[in-house]
């Protein structure tokens, strides 16, 4: 019995965190770059980090997200986005989600919502290594899961550890530069899955190890299932 009271309250914690915020925004940052996260014209995060992760309900004067990335020496501005944050959307239940991959020689990815007023995705990344090109998983169940790999043979899954797990409506890029990847030694060849919580067991996005010679999409759909989006 205490088990199952275990597993019910690490599932409902899930769900209290999913609808706790509203929006949020996942950066890789391999190059270090210094990263600023605001808010109408207030700074929330500051970080040159390689993985930063911010989510919060938006309030009024705040209708509008800010990614500023500079160099290290923070002479220039390599990038500067804005984006629509969630305050004011009436549709946007889930908020408004956001994950970027950013680069000083590769570029930059921006995975932003398909429909509705969030902001639109935006790619100008391209990798200079061959193999080196982004993927995007996506969540648009109603359960938080997470992303699974297989890196060395067919159908040898593990979850993703470091970033942990996509809640409703998020998004998160990888490549052979971002966090996971590196530290299971991914190289050209990587088979994409979602790890069900609720199931205790790995949805295949594919039946084999693939090779990563171009940008692809996963989504874990409505239905508890991996489509590929391209």
């Amino acid at each position: 019995m205490k088990n199952i009271v275990g597993v019910t309250f690490l599932l409902s914690s899930f769900f209290i965190g999913e609808f706790a915020v509203a929006d949020s925004i996942a950066i890789e940052n391999k190059d270090k770059l210094n990263v600023k996260v605001m808010y109408g014209d207030t700074v929330y995060r500051q970080s040159n980090e390689e993985r930063l992760y911010d989510a919060r309900n938006p309030k009024e004067g705040e209708e509008w997200i800010r990614i500023v990335a500079s160099d290290s020496k923070e002479s220039e501005d390599f990038l500067d986005l804005k984006l629509r944050s969630s305050f004011g959307i009436a549709d946007a239940s889930r908020g408004c989600n956001y994950s970027l991959l950013v680069t000083e020689s590769s570029g930059w990815k921006l995975v932003g919502q398909d429909s509705g007023e969030c902001s639109r995705s935006q790619n100008n990344y391209k990798p200079e290594a061959s193999h080196a090109h982004a993927y995007t998983v996506r969540n648009e169940s109603e359960i938080p899961v997470y992303p699974a790999f297989s890196v060395e043979k067919d159908n040898d899954f593990s979850s993703d550890s470091v970033l942990g797990y996509l809640k409703s409506g998020e998004s998160r890029v990888y490549s052979k530069t971002t966090g996971y990847w590196k530290s299971v030694n991914v190289k050209d060849n990587v088979q994409v899955g979602f790890y069900n919580p609720y199931t205790t067991s790995y949805v295949k996005c594919s039946n084999e190890l693939e090779s990563i010679d171009k940008e692809r999409e996963f989504v874990f759909t409505k239905n508890h299932q991996c489509e590929k989006a391209k």
